[in-house]
């Protein structure tokens, strides 16, 4: 229960530590919760999943939630087929310390985790996250949509590569006096990604790099 750093990679286990719901798919497709339910990990910091063979769901709920309340790093690494939700009633606050998230080549995910829980009385997407400052997403190319960024005014780190069909390459960087922002798309017209720009968080921005992109909605430009 005292343990802080967690990395799976590869493996094939029956049981699986308790980190929520977590269902294995079987040599004849069926699902099976694999997880065990106690003991918590009390003080658990980084968790880094890589490779989980026949995972197929993770189920985080509220019920488990001290499994990450003190978690500062989250890595998602060759994870495929995930699937995400909350099963509590009220307001949740699953990842209340959690500051860098990072999510590499799940070819498989169509929206991002965490971020469209099915209960929560929280609207904003990123509700769960109220302390992050760093968001990495790359190499996740059948992505249909993306959390809203930037989630704040202050100090933050967005990199965003080959994720979904419009987005090449996206960086966002404010650590202070410098905050800039540069876009390359692959050159579709598809004007929707626009939407995911939080505009009312960019007022400080001072650099701007567009490139094969469609064009900013002109309305913006006196943000």
């Amino acid at each position: 229960k005292n343990l802080e750093s967690l990395e799976l990679h590869n493996v094939s286990w029956i049981d699986l530590p308790p980190l929520g719901d977590m269902f294995l798919v079987d040599e004849s497709g069926e699902e099976h919760l694999c997880c065990t339910q106690s003991p918590t990990f009390n003080n658990l910091k980084f968790l880094r999943l890589s490779c989980i063979q026949r995972l197929s769901k993770w189920v985080v709920s509220c019920p488990h939630s001290v499994s990450y309340q003190n978690l500062k790093r989250l890595e998602l690494t060759n994870t495929t087929n995930v699937e995400s939700s909350c099963g509590g009633n009220g307001f949740c606050y699953l990842f209340a310390h959690l500051e860098v998230l990072i999510i590499f080549n799940c070819p498989e995910l169509f929206e991002v985790p965490f971020f469209h829980p099915t209960c929560c009385q929280q609207e904003a997407p990123m509700a769960w996250f109220p302390r992050l400052e760093s968001l990495t997403i790359k190499h996740c190319p059948n992505l249909l949509s993306l959390p809203p960024f930037p989630w704040t005014r202050g100090p933050c780190y967005v990199a965003v590569k080959h994720a979904g069909s419009v987005i090449e390459e996206l960086v966002y960087e404010n650590n202070g006096p410098r905050v800039s922002l540069s876009i390359f798309g692959y050159g579709v017209s598809d004007s929707t990604f626009w939407k995911v720009l939080d505009f009312s968080n960019l007022i400080e921005l001072k650099e701007l790099d567009v490139d094969s992109f469609p064009p900013l909605p002109l309305d913006h430009l006196g943000m």
